[in-house]
């Protein structure tokens, strides 16, 4: 508490700025895609104590993802923590999202606390502390109702007492282990890949007894709060989840040296993208051979981050998608690491350090700059479709490039964001939920092709994709280049084809009225999605939002 109290004012306007960014606007807009499982999760948990799936008829997830009904394949501390908010808040986007955001307000304390007990240099404590205040990729987890947030402050509470333990033979046991249970029910590819780092990094690094054996005594102890659940619930889940997987994406998912090399590309150009662009390595290099008063030392404390963030990477590949998620644990070293640069080229030369800082803060120039060179010089797209290339014709290698080329643009990336942020969310999914609230009833059933946990979690209504409908659905609710599924299960794509062409049917042969909403048809929510995409104005190959009414016995021909 002392380091805080002695910067109070630097970190009193910084967490009000944390705050504004986390919490300003944010009912505004509305939490889908995968966000709605956390919310739905949470809505169980306050009818049923758990996440049981089966209360529901039929249930909103697929239930190879449960034992026993109740689900298995996430940890619940996230989902308890909304299920709190839930309970205050309501079933609004602030209930939601209000644990991420205080993670966020109390991470940027923790990022702080870090940097000084590693350096002990307050100027690398606030560069820290800032460069995760404002960096837009964080901005947007903590704006979302997942785990995100949650695991990003435990990641850096479990590193904080790691090396307190380390470091002071007087350090107890208790925070340590506290925190280390708390990010496993957080997120336990994140626990298993820190926890990985920290004992590769004891068989390297240290020789000190009493800290082998506090260390042995804490391991024993997280084992025991967390090894049955985990061999209850995930492990049997584990083991349906490739099946489910190669249906939804139509093959495959077998794990081999392959597909573990492209999870690793797929990760390291994420943290390129995201937080610690590669320009930075290439800018450490020069200084350090052509400038003597550059020092960048490598030390114990780089050792144990380094084996952190790869024992994180590598056992984020056993998932099934390579997603910057499953190593946000690793926030803070990548952070810290951004402030020690910044401030020991500022000490070399104020102007380029502080330009650095600029840029990083601002604009992703420094994030895209291998991409540039890929799209333009090295493997430019004329060259390419030349070349003709059947490598980049199918799979990982076509998204990646396709990736690359799409989002090799400059911007202002901080004011491109706070324009988002002011503005007037209008997505497809907040505009058909007030359209059904105004001028539907509680009774009524709703078919949609995309976002369905989303939309029954804001309007309360019964999502009904079950199919032959056995009463008209009074709104069926088409979403653009998607293909209804079945609630409750996970649909082949023959099944998703068979469903699209019943309900396509069905709103030909009944008494169905067109509407046209004023939002883009898109599939995406600005809080979630990276690349910040805008709702103020349809653009591109978005088409307006449609949803269709059902009319009862009135001979009524929906529109063409």
């Amino acid at each position: 508490m002392k380091i805080f109290f002695e910067d109070k004012y630097f970190l009193s306007v910084l967490t009000f700025f944390g705050a504004f960014l986390y919490f300003f606007n944010i009912d505004n807009y509305y939490l889908g895609l995968d966000q709605a499982d956390y919310l739905i999760h949470a809505v169980h948990i306050l009818e049923y104590g758990v996440p049981y799936i089966l209360g529901d008829t039929p249930p909103f997830f697929d239930s190879r993802f449960t034992v026993d009904g109740v689900w298995g394949y996430h940890p619940w501390l996230g989902m308890y923590l909304i299920a709190s908010s839930i309970a205050i808040f309501g079933k609004t986007t602030l209930g939601g999202v209000f644990p991420a955001a205080v993670s966020g307000l109390l991470s940027i304390l923790a990022i702080y606390y870090l940097a000084h007990l590693i350096h002990k240099n307050i100027h690398i404590s606030r560069l820290s502390a800032i460069f995760f205040t404002f960096s837009v990729p964080y901005i947007l987890y903590m704006r979302t109702s997942r785990y995100f947030g949650p695991s990003i402050l435990l990641g850096i509470l479990t590193l904080i007492f790691f090396i307190r333990l380390w470091q002071n033979n007087e350090e107890r046991i208790y925070l340590f282990c506290i925190s280390s249970i708390l990010l496993f029910y957080s997120m336990y590819s994140q626990f298993f890949g820190l926890f990985a780092g920290f004992t590769l990094f004891c068989a390297i690094a240290i020789r000190n007894k009493n800290f082998y054996r506090k260390l042995l005594i804490s391991y024993c102890i997280i084992a025991g709060f967390t090894l049955p659940w985990f061999l209850k619930y995930f492990l049997p889940v584990k083991k349906k989840v490739k099946e489910y997987y190669s249906n939804y994406f139509d093959k495959s998912y077998e794990k081999n040296t392959g597909t573990t090399i492209e999870f690793i590309v797929g990760y390291l150009s994420q943290i390129n993208s995201y937080i610690f662009p590669i320009t930075l390595v290439i800018i450490v290099w020069l200084f350090k051979k052509f400038s003597s008063r550059f020092e960048f030392e490598w030390n114990k404390f780089k050792t144990l981050f380094g084996l952190c963030v790869g024992c994180s990477i590598l056992v984020a590949t056993l998932h099934t998608i390579p997603l910057f998620n499953y190593i946000l644990g690793t926030v803070s070293i990548w952070v810290i690491l951004l402030a020690e640069i910044v401030y020991k080229l500022s000490k070399v030369n104020l102007l380029v350090g502080s330009s650095t800082a600029a840029i990083l803060l601002l604009t992703n120039w420094f994030h895209i700059a291998p991409w540039f060179l890929y799209d333009q010089i090295i493997f430019p797209k004329s060259f390419a479709q030349k070349l003709n290339l059947k490598v980049l014709s199918s799979g990982l290698l076509k998204r990646w490039d396709k990736s690359i080329r799409d989002n090799n643009i400059p911007n202002y990336l901080l004011w491109k964001y706070a324009k988002e942020l002011n503005g007037n969310y209008n997505g497809a999914l907040k505009d058909v939920a007030n359209y059904i609230k105004l001028h539907g009833s509680p009774d009524d059933t709703f078919v949609i092709a995309h976002e369905g946990d989303s939309l029954s979690f804001y309007t309360g209504l019964n999502w009904g994709n079950i199919y032959p409908f056995k009463t008209p659905p009074k709104w069926i609710i088409p979403r653009h280049n998607r293909m209804y599924s079945f609630r409750g299960k996970q649909s082949s794509m023959e099944e998703k084809i068979k469903a699209t062409e019943y309900v396509n049917d069905y709103l030909k042969s009944h008494a169905y009225k067109k509407i046209n909403l004023k939002s883009c048809d898109t599939g995406y929510a600005n809080s979630y999605n990276i690349s910040n995409h805008n709702f103020k104005s349809c653009y591109g190959y978005f088409s307006k939002t449609v949803i269709y009414e059902y009319l009862g016995n009135k001979a009524i021909i929906p529109q063409e």
